[in-house]
């Protein structure tokens, strides 16, 4: 606390009760003595809120005593009040206090180092088990979007097939996409599935039609390859392959022979146990595969009957039945696996071919899924050909979690009663291997995404061959031991050595409290008579004024004398000069909400108030991006100015583009709140005013001061605003002129008419309009230095952004031209 006290003698003592030690030895009663015998008025007690720059900026008691009591001024000798005032009786209750609290302390040390242990160790525990549900809650996220996502990627794609067969009047199975490999990539890394092949249904009727079909249409297929580069990576597969089948001699009695065809000209099947192709002789129906993405050189491939092999036919023959997607077990492509030959080496060039060579297949899952194909889109629709895809679930969990966050086990269990682990470290994944390998300690911190994560279908759902997946996440010791460390032992050890040499401490601070008080006390003295010698009125007079209004606002909020405190308020702005300027160069933007009148009267203030920080908060942002200075809200109304606290020498330019950024933001936050506010919110509107010259701003002190914009140009902008239009943003010629000026002309145009404003008379007026060009860059434009009243901080606005701004400004002033609402 601070304690002022007037004396006779010329020297003006202001006493600095520093230590808490020093305040308890001053009696309670000896301050009363002291403040009676001076009869000083309690407003000159500094209270526990003054500080030292404040009470160095204060004016003598002698200044203030002709205004509050004549009476203290009248020359009595007042006696020094300092150490040597000090109640004897209370220093000897101090000192025994002193030493019975350093005793406690000493046992209370001892005490709470063994108690932190516990503490900081829990606390260790909480935040790994924390950290855990974040990063579980970002695995379980991403799963069911990605899953989600991607399905809706292949759907769409089936449904693109569809619609090029009926536009193109073909009758399925013959039907072939035209830039297959083009449309197919897209949905390639939409779904991030390995690959896409596409299977018709062939009849036993259609068979012999369908062979010579495929024969004359297999163009695609070099024409998917043309479009890629070739790999190294295809060199090991494509050898590999061809390996296997010269293993299997498939050039043999009774079978067909591809060398003699770019693509098998007949529907075939591989003998069972072999490699051999042989021809398909059952009656049907076949899924021969057509056309596939990424195309692959390996033609053998066309018009291998998918049916035929061990491992699809149940996954078909259940699809065929439903006629709904399906998604099939799970397979490790293990070359001992005889239901997975070859499999791996044709999943390593579909994956060399995607990626240009630089991924090849790793262990982990693989499963297919199946989306049906029809031939239209009504009800009489009906299954004619299947999409299958490649889900290699490892991509699943690659990205999922950014960098630095390790050691978060999934397990992809399905309810076929498969189960794979993986590891997830930051954005990478690594493949464990078969089965549920996740550390037992850690089960009672599991976390699933649920059965219907992915299909969005119930598990009961009675399909024969349909697997439902489920992701099962874990924490590993490598996470734990990220976050439980030794620093609950150090910690402990920390403190109490800290207790005892603080409380030594703590024994020599106060034998030097007093010396430091005599020094204080000088120092004080000193640095005001510095204070007014280095600073000329002005500056110090708004320094001091705008410290002592701040502190007499807060006394008056919290105190009772609020008449009291607020005339000294008054008195403080009659002895300073006011706190404004003139600022020649600037652009005032008056913003209004259209039809907010009748729109808050049906409304409760929670949701107008509701509408109006959202709108302005989206303002606010933009503002302070572009470095507009926000002066005000007044009801429904935005006013902002550029040029001013700081000079800018594309004011004009600067505001345009911020009235138009915000117009086209007004729209899409509108629609935001209409499930909170209604479907009538949508009718609103917005109407922007601007006007460019000379204006006149500063602080208005005395009871709620706030900063404030006084001048012609602003009243003009205020008219720009109310004789403007929904949706609309309108500017005074002077604007317009400064626009032309900074090049930007196509920006302008005129208004049809002249308008009477208010005060004003005629006028000429202009619009922004759609041929605006909103784009600019840090060498076009040079706004400059931020305004440190406010600390706003901004960036430049990238080209990106204002032609993404000019493009829905186009939109909306052409649906206004059309008579319709603003949507953008």
């Amino acid at each position: 606390a601070y304690l002022a006290l007037p004396t006779t003698t010329l020297e003006k003592k202001i006493i600095f009760w520093e230590s808490t030690g020093s305040f308890l030895r001053s009696s309670r009663k000896r301050r009363r003595e002291i403040c009676s015998y001076h009869r000083t008025p309690t407003s000159h007690f500094f209270d526990s809120s003054e500080t030292p720059s404040r009470l160095l900026s204060m004016k003598t008691i002698s200044e203030y005593e002709n205004d509050h009591d004549d009476e203290a001024s009248t020359g009595e000798s007042t006696p020094d009040v300092g150490a040597g005032g000090v109640d004897t009786k209370r220093n000897q209750v101090v000192a025994r206090v002193r030493l019975v609290v350093f005793l406690v302390l000493l046992g209370v040390a001892v005490a709470v180092s063994f108690s932190v242990y516990h503490y900081t160790k829990t606390q260790e525990l909480d935040a790994f088990e924390n950290h855990f549900d974040d990063q579980a809650t970002k695995v379980v996220q991403a799963f069911k979007f990605n899953a989600e996502r991607r399905l809706e990627a292949l759907e769409a794609f089936s449904t693109q097939i569809t619609s090029h067969a009926i536009s193109s009047n073909s009758t399925f199975p013959f039907v072939t996409l035209p830039d297959f490999e083009r449309h197919a990539t897209h949905t390639l890394q939409l779904a991030e599935v390995v690959a896409l092949l596409v299977l018709p249904i062939v009849t036993a009727e259609t068979r012999q039609e369908w062979e010579v079909y495929s024969r004359a249409n297999q163009g695609w297929l070099v024409e998917g390859l043309s479009l890629q580069q070739t790999s190294g990576g295809d060199e090991e597969a494509l050898g590999r392959l061809q390996g296997e089948f010269e293993k299997g001699n498939i050039v043999e009695e009774g079978t067909i022979d591809p060398s003699q065809y770019e693509i098998t000209p007949v529907i075939y099947k591989v003998k069972p146990g072999s490699t051999a192709a042989e021809y398909e002789d059952s009656n049907g129906p076949y899924t021969p595969i057509w056309q596939m993405a990424p195309a692959i050189p390996i033609s053998v491939l066309v018009n291998f009957n998918t049916f035929s092999h061990p491992a699809r036919v149940r996954e078909l023959t259940s699809f065929m039945k439903y006629q709904k997607m399906l998604i099939s077990s799970a397979a490790d492509f293990r070359d001992e696996d005889p239901l997975t030959a070859n499999r791996k080496a044709v999943m390593d060039l579909f994956l060399n071919r995607w990626r240009n060579g630089t991924f090849e297949y790793e262990e982990g899952p693989v499963s297919d899924a199946y989306i049906p194909i029809f031939d239209e889109y009504g009800p009489e629709k009906k299954l004619v050909s299947v999409l299958t895809a490649y889900i290699y679930w490892q991509s699943y969990f690659t990205n999922v979690l950014p960098e630095g966050q390790n050691g978060v086990v999934c397990v992809l269990s399905n309810s076929c009663g498969q189960k794979y682990t993986y590891i997830l470290h930051g954005a990478k994944v690594s493949y464990i291997g078969q089965g549920d390998l996740h550390e037992s300690e850690y089960e009672h911190m599991r976390v699933e995404t649920g059965y219907g994560a992915v299909l969005n279908q119930d598990i009961t759902d009675p399909l024969d061959a349909q697997c439902f997946y489920n992701v099962y996440i874990y924490p590993s010791s490598e996470m734990e031991n990220d976050h439980v460390t030794n620093n609950p032992m150090i910690f402990a050890a920390t403190l109490l050595g800290t207790f005892l040499i603080t409380s030594l401490i703590f024994l020599t601070y106060d034998r030097l409290v007093a010396q430091r008080h005599n020094l204080v006390e000088t120092q004080a003295v000193q640095s005001s008579a510095v204070v007014s010698s280095l600073f000329p009125e002005k500056v110090r007079d708004r320094i001091m004024a705008s410290t002592d209004s701040k502190k007499k606002k807060d006394t008056k909020f919290l105190s009772s004398e609020a008449s009291k405190i607020t005339d000294d308020a008054y008195a403080v702005v009659d002895d300073s000069m006011p706190i404004a300027d003139l600022y020649p160069e600037c652009t005032v933007l008056f913003a209004d909400i259209v039809g907010f009148t009748k729109w808050s009267a049906s409304h409760t203030p929670v949701e107008v108030f509701k509408l109006l920080e959202t709108l302005y908060a989206t303002f606010d942002k933009i503002a302070r991006r572009r470095k507009v200075f926000k002066v005000e809200t007044i009801g429904d109304c935005y006013v902002a100015v550029t040029g001013l606290p700081n000079p800018q020498e594309k004011h004009a330019v600067i505001m345009a583009k911020f009235a138009a950024e915000c117009l086209a933001e007004v729209n899409p936050v509108l629609h935001s709140l209409v499930d909170k506010l209604g479907p009538e919110t949508t009718d609103l509107s917005m109407r922007f005013g601007l006007n460019s010259g000379p204006v006149t701003a500063g602080v208005l002190r005395g009871e709620k001061a706030r900063f404030q914009l006084f001048g012609d140009t602003v009243n003009t902008a205020a008219r720009m605003e109310s004789n403007g239009q929904r949706g609309r943003i309108h500017i005074s010629e002077t604007t317009a002129d400064l626009l032309k000026a900074a090049g930007f002309s196509s920006w302008v145009v005129p208004r049809e008419g002249r308008i009477q404003a208010k005060g004003k008379g005629s006028l000429q007026t202009y619009w922004i309009g759609a041929e605006a060009d909103f784009s600019f860059t840090a060498k076009t434009l040079e706004t400059g230095s931020q305004g440190t009243a406010y600390g706003r901080q901004s960036s430049v606005v990238d080209e990106e952004e204002d032609r993404a701004i000019k493009a829905m400004m186009e939109h909306a002033v052409g649906r206004l031209a059309r008579g319709a609402k603003a949507d953008f």
